[in-house]
Formats: C-alpha cells, sequence, structure tokens
C-alpha cells in the first residue's frame, strides 16, 4: 500500500482526496491519497522528509508551491524546466521526480472545443503555475498570446520567459 498526497496551502476545500480515493477503489488498488496543508516555510522539510519515504508514492502540487518546489527536486522532465512550474511529484526509490501535466490537459480540452488553435490570438488570464504550463503549450501553437494579471510584475516575467520560447508570439496585457 502506498500513499499519495496534495501538498498546498491550504487544502482543505480540495476534493481531491475523495476523488483519488474512489479512483483507487475502483481499480482496486490498495492506496491512499491525502491532503498535506504544507506552509511555505515547510515545504523545503516536507520534501526532504515525509516525501522521501518508502511508502509515499507521490504527490500532486498546487498554490503556492508549484514553482518553489521546483528547486527541491532530484530530477524534473526537461519541459518542466521551460515551463518553470511542477504539479506533480513522483517518488521514485525516494528519487523526487517533478512532472507537470496542467498544459497537456488543458491543450486537449481547448482543441476538443475549439479544433486546431495554429493561428489564433489567446487571452490568457493568470500568471501562477497552472498558467505556465497553460501558456507554455499554448505558445508553441498560437499566432499571438496576450497575458493579464492582477499583477504586472508577474504577468511581465510570464510574458519574458515564454518569449524565450522562439515559435512563441506573447505579449502582456495589463489590467
Amino acid at each position: 500500500m502506498g500513499v499519495c498526497y496534495l501538498l498546498g496551502y491550504p487544502v482543505g476545500h480540495s476534493m481531491s482526496a475523495v476523488m483519488h480515493n474512489a479512483a483507487f477503489g475502483e481499480l482496486g488498488l490498495e492506496h491512499t491519497y491525502k491532503l498535506l496543508p504544507v506552509r511555505p516555510g515547510d515545504l523545503a522539510s516536507v520534501m526532504s522528509g515525509r516525501m522521501r519515504d518508502p511508502d509515499v508514492l507521490g504527490a500532486n502540487v498546487t498554490i503556492p508551491h508549484k514553482v518553489a518546489v521546483l528547486e527541491l527536486l532530484d530530477w524534473v522532465e526537461p519541459e518542466v524546466s521551460r515551463i518553470g512550474a511542477v504539479n506533480t511529484v513522483v517518488n521514485d526509490g525516494e528519487v523526487l521526480k517533478g512532472h507537470n501535466t496542467d498544459g497537456m490537459g488543458a491543450m486537449r480540452a481547448l482543441q476538443e472545443a475549439h479544433g486546431d488553435l495554429r493561428g489564433t490570438r489567446v487571452l490568457l488570464l493568470g500568471a501562477g503555475g497552472a498558467a505556465r504550463a497553460i501558456g507554455y503549450h499554448l505558445s508553441k501553437k498560437v499566432e499571438a498570446l496576450i497575458i493579464a494579471n492582477r499583477t504586472v510584475q508577474r504577468a511581465t516575467e510570464l510574458t519574458e520567459d515564454l518569449s524565450s520560447n522562439t515559435e512563441c508570439v506573447a505579449s502582456q496585457q495589463e489590467t
């Protein structure tokens, strides 16, 4: 039996444990999924301690840790380095590996709803961890990507990061 976590702060409102535990049951897996509220100042100790326990399979990562967790991992898939955010950590023999599925999932939903996105102009609302992943994937497809965020600095940072992808045309929209 293994345990999986949702790492974030706060997490008490999340339905992730209910959904994942139901899925484990349906699949006949004897795993448990638990909410683990981790204050920002405690993230490093959780990653170096509890997350490396052999019984821990991994974790989903949410606000406010998607960016900060990067520096605490042993390995990240190459795409994660370009995205700059992690939403999934796998404990592979006490080696913590970072992945990001936010962008792929959003792209699949957008393409199912709207078809081919090539040549389109897209407004991305937000500049947090999920927006980084979605923006990265959009930036490889769309003609123009406009980023709007409550804070101009974060929109500017994401625009600059995405603009380093030579296939992307990203700009910032002040709100």
